[in-house]
């Protein structure tokens, strides 16, 4: 079973990486994905979905191709596949500035620790604790000092929100799948079966942006001064985030921050089953057109956790609810559609998935715990989950030997996954199949994102003894996470195939 904590022999991931993705992994122990969106397993990782000749993740690409699977491989065969990955936003230090910045929530303002993450603002004026009510009645220094401490907090928080709210999230996945040709000469066509199943989980700031109002404040202000001496106490918003409580017959102050940022976990488990059929619409002197159809089954778990920044301690309690919450599933049916043009030196093709568009829901989150219409709506957004259609193209060129390989994915739209990120692939590769068995094939490709996080990938993959695929990918990108420089991108992924 793919076990990710190996993944740290590549790259050293945080304390809380590596939870996630170990608890993704024990949610299943058999496995496999088909026609991923994220950075799919197999040769497909290297070489995109386009109809390449390297193992039998091809036939989890389109669905036409099951009919031209390689001449070496038009036996009965079966392909296991295993792969996983990180991708971070663009933010160095993630969990320890939200983790700060919880902490200086939970106490109503404060002091940075000793070392606070570097991207922070400078650290702000520190709130005077001595404040009375006198103060505020006689309009001293003393409140002029606290008041023009309040502006240094609230414009500290606004800054720093605005840097979480810049692609702030952390991901990691796991994928794989079985394909298995079942016969190429059967109802007049080829038939295929692939099993898939994919864990996927995500944490991401959804952040209540500081607003402040220095002369709406003092308004406020002035409203407190003018209670009666024996009135009870009584709140005064001096702004969305910031409230003043006093109590003049205590003669008490107290200032609450109420801020409605929150970090939000989910996890999603997808399984897939889905049959391929293909076979030749046209045959003649020029090339094939051949069609196929891919009907598909999925089960789809879904679960979250939303924690405002005030509640958080550690990034890693995060994964520890996670782990516990109930997965709500549900199934639905989909279907894919493809057509391919094969000629001796190039082919041609498109496919078409998920035109049905199934959606999935999450379970629902208390909206009371949440006063701010910005973060609830956006909230709702994140808790429906739709497999868009996408249309798919692609094209092959090969050598006169069929040794040399060039391939070309164009996604013509995104398409959107469980944790609401856009993908919308252009990948370009070029492959080497070598004649003989103890040789190695090699493939080298970049796929660049187009929609969403718009990172770019350069990725590898070799074959050897025409049955083990590795494929490795990364970012040129970068990213700071416990300290760490890691790349903001990371995929790895194993594969096997045989015939018979």
């Amino acid at each position: 079973m793919l076990n990710l904590s190996d993944l740290g022999r590549f790259v050293p991931l945080s304390r809380s990486m590596k939870f996630s993705c170990l608890f993704i992994v024990c949610l299943f122990s058999p496995f496999a994905q088909a026609s991923a969106i994220y950075n799919p397993p197999g040769a497909n990782l290297t070489l995109g979905s386009t109809n390449h000749n390297n193992g039998f993740s091809v036939l989890a690409n389109n669905p036409a191709a099951t009919a031209i699977v390689p001449s070496d491989q038009r036996s009965r065969g079966v392909g296991v596949n295993i792969g996983g990955g990180l991708e971070y936003g663009n933010v160095d230090e993630i969990f320890a500035i939200i983790d700060t910045l919880s902490e200086m929530l939970a106490g109503d303002g404060g002091d940075l620790p000793e070392t606070p993450p570097p991207q922070l603002p400078d650290e702000p004026v520190q709130l005077p604790t001595d404040l009375t009510w006198q103060d505020i009645l006689d309009n001293n220094p003393e409140f002029n000092a606290w008041f023009e401490a309040v502006q240094d907090q609230a414009t500290f928080f606004a800054s720093s929100f605005a840097i979480i709210s810049q692609q702030a999230y952390a991901k990691a996945f796991v994928t794989a799948d079985v394909p298995f040709l079942i016969s190429n000469d059967i109802w007049g066509g080829s038939l295929s079966a692939t099993y898939s199943s994919e864990g996927t989980s995500k944490a991401l700031g959804i952040v209540d942006l500081f607003n402040f109002d220095a002369d709406y404040a003092l308004s406020q202000i002035d409203e407190a001064r003018n209670l009666d001496p024996s009135a009870p106490e009584t709140s005064f918003d001096l702004s969305d985030d910031i409230v003043l409580i006093v109590n003049p017959g205590e003669e008490s102050v107290q200032l609450k921050f109420n801020n409605d940022s929150l970090l939000l976990t989910k996890a999603v488990i997808t399984q897939n089953i889905n049959i391929n059929y293909s076979r030749e619409a046209y045959s003649g002197e020029n090339g094939t057109l051949l069609w196929g159809l891919r009907p598909k089954l999925y089960r789809v778990g879904l679960t979250q956790v939303d924690t405002r920044f005030g509640e958080l301690t550690d990034a890693e309690s995060l994964f520890n609810d996670i782990r516990n919450a109930d997965f709500h599933y549900a199934n639905r049916v989909s279907l894919d559609l493809g057509v391919l043009w094969a000629s001796q030196h190039y082919r041609l093709g498109a496919t078409l998935l998920d035109p049905f568009s199934p959606e999935f829901s999450f379970p629902d989150f208390d909206p009371s715990r949440y006063s701010k219409s910005e973060v609830l709506t956006q909230l709702r957004q994140e808790m429906r989950y739709e497999l868009k259609p996408q249309l798919r193209m692609e094209g092959s060129l090969f050598s006169r030997n069929k040794r040399w390989s060039t391939h070309l994915q164009l996604d013509a739209n995104a398409a959107t996954d469980p944790m609401s990120d856009k993908y919308q692939w252009l990948v370009v590769s070029t492959a080497y199949r070598n004649s003989n068995n103890w040789v190695p094939d090699l493939r080298f490709s970049y796929r660049k994102n187009l929609s969403g996080s718009n990172l770019g990938y350069f990725s590898s993959g070799i074959t050897l003894f025409k049955i083990f695929n590795l494929d490795i990918s990364r970012t040129a990108e970068m990213a700071t996470i416990s300290g760490d420089s890691l790349p903001r991108g990371l995929n790895l992924s194993l594969g096997l195939n045989f015939s018979f």
